[in-house]
């Protein structure tokens, strides 16, 4: 088991105190794992130098520096006393020896701050998308409605299994009450590790979130058929937002782009002069560079969606919102004979599993689909009715 190693780390969750200030910490790292430990010294982003780990520009910057030093230094005490005590000298023994001795503890700030003024700023300061920080508002605005003028202090375990309960009472999915839930964790832990929630006093210490079991929804080829020839129906008369709505879906069903990509296309994005006529674009979620060769790809279905709407593409990447446009495709969905309850998204989901019907290989689908991990793409990697029968069909020859 190697040494301990330390450094300073300022501000590790990027939430700033209701003055403008933020923890300097102590962060232990051994063998790949790291603990964090308060100096209980709070100062401004400005008085921070982050290459020399030093507090700077401060009146009592020399002071300071000098209490930080001397946390360290009685950590590092502590560490050579459990090993000179003939005990294996771990991360967990020397969080454990620290409590013991009263070092490093955090103190309780903002206690008087509601839990609005903090997420709202802790939001704010975030480096999170914009789809992310919207995601965590709608989290806050359902704790304002559950419990108006929250305070820290208020929240135990009582308290989050009431809002969990409260949640499912107004109809609320698992999934999306565990969306909710981790988004207030990840809150209390940057509060926890900045001294504004008692040290030890986060309930989701002893909480486990509940998941329901990912189900991903997604088209057949035969349910994409009847779609197909529903959308060459509404072809034959002048084109209306139902079809370019759906237009779209089939396009990501063809192309395995999400909503968010394909709004932000534009005719640049296409390269139609060589064979395959390649689609290059970087997804929005991940910044992964994404090539897909529209010519080879179902049959070349997309390159004549494209072909089809010609000098009107920006108006064909044109959609209304994600919500509308999946209440729009309700709709089509319903004159088209289908009644699986699917997305836009499910686009996405379609894709891959054919591909992977027809006999793609995953890491093949993970680089059309621009996932980082290829634990991601399994996870499109639903197992059709019609692929058991192949390949049992397959085992019986």
């Amino acid at each position: 088991m190697e040494k301990v190693r330390y450094r300073f780390v300022y501000n590790r969750s990027g939430f700033l105190c209701v003055n403008g200030t933020a923890l300097i910490q102590i962060e232990a790292y051994q063998d790949g794992k790291r603990k964090y430990f308060s100096t209980n010294i709070y100062i401004k982003p400005c008085q921070w130098d982050r290459a020399r780990e030093e507090i700077r520009n401060h009146p009592n910057a020399t002071g300071l520096n000098m209490m930080i030093y001397d946390a360290r230094n009685k950590l590092e005490a502590m560490e050579i006393e459990l090993w000179r005590n003939g005990n294996e000298v771990r991360l967990d023994r020397l969080v454990d020896l620290a409590r013991q001795r009263g070092y490093c503890k955090s103190e309780c700030r903002n206690s008087d701050v509601t839990v609005s003024t903090l997420m709202n700023r802790y939001i704010d300061t975030s480096l999170n998308r914009p789809s992310t920080k919207s995601n965590k508002m709608t989290t806050l605005k359902l704790l304002d409605e559950f419990r108006p003028n929250l305070h820290i202090s208020e929240i135990n375990i009582p308290f989050i299994k009431g809002f969990e309960k409260w949640m499912k009472d107004r109809g609320c999915a698992i999934n999306t009450i565990a969306k909710h839930l981790t988004h207030l964790k990840t809150f209390l832990n940057s509060a926890e590790n900045q001294g504004v929630m008692a040290h030890g006093q986060n309930p989701f210490n002893s909480i486990k979130i509940t998941h329901d079991s990912y189900h991903s929804s997604y088209l057949s080829p035969a349910e994409l058929e009847l779609l197909e020839q529903y959308s060459r129906c509404m072809h034959r008369r002048p084109l209306d937002n139902e079809a370019k709505c759906l237009d779209a879906f089939l396009f990501c069903c063809y192309t395995g782009m999400r909503y968010s990509d394909f709004i932000r296309l534009s005719s640049a994005n296409f390269d139609l002069r060589s064979k395959e006529s390649w689609l290059s674009y970087k997804s929005v979620k991940t910044g992964i560079d994404v090539k897909i060769p529209l010519g080879l790809m179902f049959e070349g279905k997309g390159l004549e969606l494209i072909e089809r709407y010609g000098d009107d593409l920006l108006e064909f990447f044109n959609l209304p919102s994600n919500a509308v446009t999946d209440r729009v495709l309700k709709k089509a969905y319903h004159k088209a004979g289908l009644e699986k309850h699917i997305s836009f998204h499910s686009s996405r989901h379609t894709n891959a599993t054919i591909l992977l019907y027809k006999g793609v290989s995953v890491t093949t689908v993970q680089k059309l689909l621009g996932h980082k991990n290829i634990r991601t793409t399994m996870r499109y990697c639903a197992v059709m009715d019609m692929t058991i029968v192949r390949e049992l069909k397959k085992f019986s020859n």
